[in-house]
This record gives C-alpha cells, sequence and structure tokens, in this order.
C-alpha cells in the first residue's frame, strides 16, 4: 500500500475542524465611573479637580492665572499712608492649597485604580469577539466543535474507526506546525497563518472540512 492509498482510507465521518478568524484584540470595559487609560481603568476626577494623565489636579478658581502646577495669584493693592505705602496680595488661596506668597500649590492627587473586563470573550487576558455558536476560541482564532460520533484528536475530529495515537503519530509534523503558529502568533497575520495552514494541512491528509 502507497502512502497515497493511506491517506485516501480513512472513517467516513472524520473530518478537519473549522476554523474561522475572530478578529484583532477588542479594548476592555471599564466599570461605572472609571476611564480607560492605556490597559488600566482609572477613576473620574472629583469635582473641582481635571484629569492629568494618571493624576487629579485641583483647577484653578475664578481670579487666579493658570501657570500648570501653581494657580497664581493676579489681585493686589497698595495700602497705609504715602510714607508708608506697602503692598499686599488681596487673595487667599483657596482651601487645601499651599500658599506660596506669590502663587497657590495646587492640590493633586493619584486616580484609583479597578480591574477592567472584556465585553465579550477574554484569551490570557486579551479581549476578543465572542465566538459563533458551535465553535470556542483559542487567541484569534475560533475552531468549530466535532460533529456528533466523531472524538478530537488534535485539530481533526476522527470517526470510530480511526485511533488518535495512530493518527498523531503519522500527522506530527503537520499538526506541530499548526500548533506553532497559533501558540505563536494567536492574533493578526498569526491567526490567519494558521487557519492557511489548517486548510492546507486537511487537504495534504484528505480530510474535509467539518460541516462545510
Amino acid at each position: 500500500m502507497t502512502d497515497d492509498d493511506d491517506k485516501k482510507e480513512h472513517d467516513p465521518l472524520s473530518c478537519l475542524q473549522e476554523t474561522r478568524f475572530r478578529g484583532l484584540p477588542v479594548a476592555p470595559e471599564c466599570p461605572s465611573g472609571y476611564d480607560l487609560f492605556g490597559l488600566s481603568c482609572l477613576k473620574h476626577c472629583k469635582s473641582g479637580y481635571e484629569t492629568y494623565g494618571i493624576m487629579c489636579e485641583a483647577k484653578c478658581p475664578s481670579g487666579f492665572r493658570d501657570d500648570g502646577a501653581f494657580c497664581a495669584k493676579t489681585k493686589s493693592e497698595w495700602y497705609g499712608p504715602w510714607y508708608r505705602r506697602r503692598f499686599r496680595w488681596t487673595q487667599s488661596c483657596p482651601s487645601g492649597m499651599s500658599d506660596w506668597g506669590v502663587t497657590c500649590k495646587k492640590n493633586e492627587y493619584h486616580r484609583e485604580m479597578a480591574p477592567e473586563s472584556c465585553p465579550e470573550d477574554e484569551e490570557a487576558g486579551i479581549c476578543y469577539n465572542e465566538c459563533d455558536d458551535g465553535f470556542y476560541g483559542i487567541g484569534g482564532v475560533c475552531w468549530g466543535e466535532c460533529p456528533t460520533n466523531t472524538d478530537q484528536c488534535g485539530v481533526i475530529c476522527l470517526g470510530p474507526t480511526e485511533n488518535c495515537t495512530e493518527r498523531i503519530i503519522s500527522l506530527t509534523v503537520g499538526a506541530m506546525q499548526m500548533a506553532a503558529l497559533a501558540a505563536s502568533a494567536p492574533t493578526g497575520i498569526g491567526a490567519v497563518l494558521a487557519i492557511k495552514e489548517a486548510y492546507e494541512f486537511g487537504e495534504d491528509v484528505n480530510y474535509p472540512i467539518c460541516n462545510a
């Protein structure tokens, strides 16, 4: 019996798992009252404060000049008799701000963090679109479930007359190529290549695609 004959002799129920690319990773979601900053959920700043990255910084009240980390005083007066005139600022720093004479140091605090969550499916801490019914996700690829009366053997669904161990030994190289592609680059072009490899692998061993 030739190798070609061996490829053609398999259980009629055996087939290769159907694969679909489910898209690139999607952004995680944050709880109510939090913003997504990078890959972290940070709480909104309280009233009277504005956001600066991971920090909340007090806003300058009306009548003060915003100088970045400071609120500069803008109103002053001269007082006292003409022979002993004195200068003073007529503004007081807002409550909680440090008075530095001509300016006030803004208050600031770190924004509180909260865990993010995936809107649909999560794989190894990365968010993906959920697979359709009858499929399960591994990285960026959705793999079809094996049909009734077949058993999963790697990426192949074997009928009752085929033995998984024997089939794995004969097809180890192809299966390892697919596994390496899916594991090393589960998203983007890696996922597309894994699907392409799976279909080419199925053609090599003469297995049809399940549910095709």
